[in-house]
């Protein structure tokens, strides 16, 4: 859903900063190690550069976490339209079943899984199906749904 895809995102973008941060220190360690040189610290020197060593091992690691990190928020940006469409059908098919539409009879709003939500079981094909002021809001609740969602980018 959308906030799979934010969640993917999001996690991508802490792998690419924490990745930028590794690089900035490898670059900054290799600069000390040079310095350390020219002071005539071989030891020191080479030290440091172990270290740069050890930091380039965790970066590789790192690279590969991005780019995995890459593939699943670019695939759960992908779903997004397929994921968009259901819901944008689902709406419709509630609407349609709460504006009293031939298949209002077969079941009642309290199916719909909504809080507040009451409506009788007819008892004839021919009686409509009773509700309380749940179901007016329940529209409104949709329709501001579906104005959110064709809203979204992508659209």
């Amino acid at each position: 859903m959308h906030e799979d895809a934010v969640a993917a995102v999001k996690r991508l973008d802490q792998l690419e900063q924490e990745h930028a941060k590794h690089l900035r220190e490898i670059a900054d360690l290799e600069s000390k190690a040079k310095l350390a040189e020219s002071l005539n610290e071989p030891g020191m020197a080479r030290e440091i550069r172990e270290h740069v060593v050890r930091r380039r091992s965790e970066v590789d690691g790192l690279v590969e976490a991005v780019e995995s990190a890459r593939s699943a928020a670019e695939a759960a940006k992908a779903a997004l339209p397929a994921q968009q469409k259901l819901f944008l059908q689902e709406i419709s098919r509630l609407r349609t079943r709460l504006r009293g539409s031939p298949d209002s009879n077969e079941t009642s709003t309290s199916d719909l899984g909504v809080p507040g939500s009451v409506a009788a079981t007819p008892t004839s094909a021919n009686e409509s199906v009773p509700t309380d002021t749940a179901t007016a809001t329940i529209g409104e609740m949709l329709d501001r749904f579906d104005a959110k969602i064709s809203m979204r980018p992508g659209k």
